[in-house]
């Protein structure tokens, strides 16, 4: 069998090691191509600062991995081989260095929310990422929020409370916080914004969340008494195994919230909407569900006692083996 060996040069660059195919005779020849020219090895100057890297390195960003494949781009320019870019080197080290090992490395003088920003300038998704959950930033449909204070602060705050004070955090940004196991007894948390936020095993005794977004937070086994949710935003919340007591929903968003298994006593749901919400096993006493919309919702094995269902929407919602006890549903 003949064997034909093939060499392909970059146009513009230096000649690279000749690549070897081996072909049958009568067989097409394909040559490969070295991909982008990964060892090429690169200077990059950045605010007047030289680096030496690699194509291959560098190719981890699209920007400039798009820049190496049309020669340039708006923001970063070639010449003389070497890359320009205007941007500030401080917080190029450690986006070099993630670029080389995969590893978020920051010193203590540099902003953890600049490296954010120079990885978003040259487009590193997977860095982009790790620092948004570093930095607690929340995806929100579509909108990255980010708390206003962190656990260690929020803790402080309770901590110089007085003893039977009202803590107060009317309208804060609290995204994705972890509040699990905390005493946030008489707290305001009324026009927060709690989406994500995990208040799981939490004593929230008199607290109010009255317009509140808590959009996916998960207060499973969470201790609710005397709370006022009034036009809250309660999807797909997951009050699994809660104690409820003595609390108000009324007009609340509670379409697919979890309350499966949950004990309710002595609270009230009137014109909430319900929609597909996850009822399985629960207990309910002395509560009020008028006017609320409940189409396609799970209300399998609860037990419902003394409760008013008056004027409830009910449609294409489970009943598998619920019991309702002297309620009323005129």
């Amino acid at each position: 069998m003949a064997l034909r060996l093939e060499r392909f040069s970059g146009v513009g660059s230096p000649e690279q090691p000749k690549e070897t195919s081996v072909t049958p005779r009568g067989s097409p020849v394909i040559s490969r191509l070295p991909s982008n020219h990964d060892n090429t090895n690169v200077t990059v100057n950045v605010g007047g600062t030289l680096f030496e890297t690699t194509q291959k390195t560098l190719n981890g960003s699209i920007l400039f991995s798009e820049t190496f494949s049309s020669g340039g781009t708006e923001q970063i320019r070639k010449e003389k081989n070497v890359y320009t870019v205007d941007r500030t080197p401080q917080y190029f080290v450690p986006i070099l260095h993630y670029l080389r090992t995969h590893e978020l490395r920051i010193e203590k003088n540099i902003s953890e929310e600049g490296v954010l920003d120079e990885a978003r300038f040259y487009r590193i998704e997977r860095l982009i990422h790790q620092l948004e959950q570093k930095l607690g930033y929340v995806l929100i449909e579509d909108e990255i929020l980010q708390p206003e204070i962190t656990r260690e602060e929020f803790v402080r705050v309770i901590m110089n409370q007085s003893i039977g004070s009202r803590m107060r955090f009317r309208g804060m940004s609290l995204v994705g916080l972890d509040l699990k196991r905390l005493d946030l007894t008489n707290a305001n948390f009324d026009y927060c914004q709690l989406q994500k936020a995990t208040l799981k095993e939490t004593e929230l005794k008199n607290a109010t969340f009255v317009h509140a977004k808590l959009t996916h937070a998960r207060m499973k086994s969470a201790n609710i008494l005397g709370n006022s949710y009034q036009g809250a935003d309660m999807n797909c919340v997951d009050l699994t195994l809660t104690i409820v007591e003595k609390t108000q929903f009324d007009n609340a968003d509670m379409k697919d919230v979890l309350l499966c298994h949950a004990k309710i006593v002595k609270s009230s749901f009137k014109e909430t909407n319900m929609i597909e919400a996850q009822l399985q096993g629960v207990k309910c006493e002395d509560c009020d569900f008028s006017g609320s919309n409940m189409e396609g919702a799970d209300l399998s094995n609860a037990t419902f006692i003394r409760t008013k269902f008056n004027k409830v929407t009910f449609t294409n919602a489970s009943f598998s083996e619920a019991i309702f006890q002297v309620c009323h549903f005129y």
